[in-house]
């Protein structure tokens, strides 16, 4: 599972590289996304991980999280993985989040992957859900300030070829709102007023009713998972 990611910098003593980009924390993995494309996206993870501490004033006198990783997987282009075994300690520092809550919650799925395997099962899927319960709608996004909620948020997955991206739902008397709760696209919300649904259909999602697909006029859809 995708959680979340943060703004930050890839630092490599050995090569005196500074690299800025996203680190994208997963249930499974680390990954760091460079701002530029020249470089490979790299992903630790976490059962490779053989040491994950904060350290203070590690790499130009910023607070780091250190990361040593058995086997480093880097992802270039359209290029084949590259596995990279016994690497250098890679330094994470970041721009705006503190680094000790940072590495309390980090620190947790590294533990949780490396339990036995019906262990980590369960503590992994208890660590996602509790980050997904903490993060609520923003009613700020809301279109305008006289339009009534009809109800509470409602947890909800947007169901799409590939992926099921969690979110909220509010519906209000004029329009409909989902907010993922994740970064994964440039809007933060979806929005459709509510005179722009042509048509809506009950579906089936994995095997069970729990479906329902949101025609627009546009034409668009927007398939969601209760």
């Amino acid at each position: 599972f995708y959680l979340q990611d943060y703004s930050g910098y890839l630092h490599h003593r050995t090569q005196a590289l500074k690299l800025k980009g996203r680190i994208h924390i997963c249930s499974r993995s680390l990954m760091f996304e460079p701002d530029d494309t020249n470089y490979p996206i790299t992903k630790y993870h976490w059962t490779n991980v053989s040491n994950l501490q904060a350290v203070a004033r590690a790499v130009d006198g910023l607070d780091c999280l250190q990361v040593e990783c058995s086997l480093v997987v880097q992802i270039h282009g359209a290029c084949p993985y590259t596995f990279h075994k016994d690497t250098p300690p890679a330094y994470f520092s970041l721009n705006y989040e503190n680094l000790k809550t940072f590495f309390k919650w980090v620190s947790e799925l590294h533990q949780a992957n490396n339990l036995p395997r019906n262990q980590a099962e369960v503590a992994i899927n208890r660590i996602v859900q509790t980050r997904e319960d903490g993060i609520k709608f923003d009613y700020s996004r809301i279109e305008d300030f006289r339009e009534v909620p009809l109800s509470d948020a409602i947890s909800v997955q947007r169901v799409t070829p590939l992926t099921m991206t969690p979110g909220r739902l509010v519906v209000t008397d004029r329009c409909l709102y989902y907010q993922p709760l994740h970064n994964v696209s440039r809007k933060p919300v979806k929005k459709i007023h509510l005179d722009n649904i042509e048509k809506f259909f009950k579906r089936r999602h994995k095997l069970r009713q729990v479906g329902l697909e949101i025609f627009t006029r546009k034409p668009s859809s927007l398939f969601l998972s209760f």
